[in-house]
């Protein structure tokens, strides 16, 4: 039921529906796409956390409990 505005700024979560490609996206060229795109106002603290633990899957699976995309109907 969003209008096209709110489904603009929300495209994150349908990427984050698919594991592995998120991890590579966010993780690329040394965070390049997470640096870019985060809000987070530490986002190196972030980055270092998510380094050290390993704890991006984890992470984005918060958004993969939602319904999967295929399910969505067009």
């Amino acid at each position: 039921m969003a209008g096209f505005e709110q489904r603009e700024k929300s495209w994150y979560m349908l990427l984050f529906q698919f594991q592995d490609i998120a991890e590579q996206w966010l993780s690329n060229h040394r965070w390049a796409n997470l640096r870019a795109w985060s809000q987070h106002p530490d986002t190196e603290a972030l980055i270092e956390e998510l380094e050290a633990t390993g704890a991006i899957t984890p992470s984005l699976t918060w958004y993969r409990a939602n319904l999967p995309p295929e399910s969505a109907s067009g």
